[in-house]
């Protein structure tokens, strides 16, 4: 018998042939090292004197359907341990499986047993790594999700404090008469505003969005506007803003341009206003504000007092931006902003 499985000797695995009474046929040398039984000793003895474990019901059920010609059968080390222990001292206990073929020819069975230890070493390696990172990725998503709220709590507190400022300026501009230093107010307090609205939005913000500009520019003109409501002839305003969504440090500069020029065409302006803005086909942002009220020179003289036009034309240097202005019919005011790089800011 042993000269016809001959081959099996040079496997590295071990290899065995059972007979339907369980016993054995053929002992590979692999069986031998492992088990530190010799061929001589195990051919010929009952497989189940030499592991116990071959006497459980569930197991010999398994093996029965193989001595009737069925489909092989595994015995694996998940579900029925190493049916096969090595008796070799070492530091690492070895884990075993077994695949049981039929073999027509003798009506007997050949076991194959492959050596699983690395691999159930390194599939034990994977999940403790798979836990690991899926406690680190709660850790990070645990403190992202802190991190966000305790950003929400800082804009909502500074959006807060900035109306607690609105509200001083506009109690101390209350007490003054109508002159240079009222208006001085009321412009602080609505550039403020453009502020304490952003921080709103912020406030209001989905994790890792952008703000949109078309609602907050448009709050901005509102709560100016509502300074002139109820005056003669105030102005119409007209809008047309891009549903766009900008970073929030961009979007600030545009706000505080767009609440100086609206602040300028609603005192000089005529009766009606239009503010744009759109996006420009090379990425940039384009956007326009025009009254058809009596204009002024043009190139725009810039006055010891036109503190508006000067903080717009350096918001303007800040976004990198072209800045136009043109009075011969109506205001016309247009700014160029070039696509921004993530993280750049707004600063030169």
């Amino acid at each position: 018998m042993r000269e016809d499985f001959s081959l099996l000797d040079r496997m590295p695995m071990g290899a065995f042939v059972l007979a339907r009474d369980y016993s054995i046929l053929f002992w590979n040398l692999c069986m031998e090292d492992w088990t530190f039984i010799a061929a001589d000793e195990a051919l010929g003895s009952d497989l189940r004197d030499l592991f116990p474990k071959f006497r459980k019901a569930s197991i010999d059920a398994r093996l029965q359907t193989v001595f009737a010609g069925g489909p092989p059968v595994v015995l694996s080390y998940q579900l029925h341990g190493d049916i096969f222990p090595s008796r070799q001292t070492t530091f690492v206990p070895r884990v075993r499986q077994c695949l049981a073929s039929y073999l027509p020819s003798i009506k007997g069975v050949l076991f194959s047993v492959e050596d699983r230890t690395d691999i159930a070493a390194k599939s034990r390696e994977a999940r403790f790594e798979i836990e690991r990172r899926k406690t680190v990725e709660r850790e990070l998503r645990s403190a992202v999700e802190q991190k966000d709220m305790l950003m929400r709590e800082l804009n909502h507190r500074v959006k807060n404090n900035l109306i607690m400022v609105q509200n001083l300026i506009s109690l101390e501009s209350e007490t003054l008469p109508e002159g240079q230093a009222k208006d001085l107010l009321a412009a602080l307090e609505a550039r403020i505003n453009s502020i304490s609205a952003l921080h709103d939005s912020l406030y209001r913000l989905e994790s890792g969005s952008d703000i949109k500009a078309d609602e907050y520019l448009a709050s901005i003109c509102e709560h100016i506007s509502a300074a002139f409501t109820g005056l003669p002839d105030s102005p119409r305003i007209e809008f047309s803003l891009e549903a766009l969504r900008l970073p929030s440090d961009q979007i600030l500069y545009i706000g505080l341009a767009v609440n100086e020029l609206m602040t300028n065409a609603l005192k000089y302006g005529g009766k009606k206003i239009s503010l744009s803005l759109a996006r420009l086909p090379g990425g940039g942002i384009e956007l326009v504000l025009r009254d058809d009220g009596p204009g002024f020179e043009s190139p725009l003289p810039m006055k010891p007092d036109s503190l508006g036009i000067r903080l717009v034309t350096l918001l303007a240097e800040q976004m990198k931006a072209t800045f136009e202005a043109e009075g011969s019919d109506g205001a016309f005011f247009r700014l160029r902003i070039p696509p921004m790089v993530r993280g750049e800011g707004g600063g030169s």
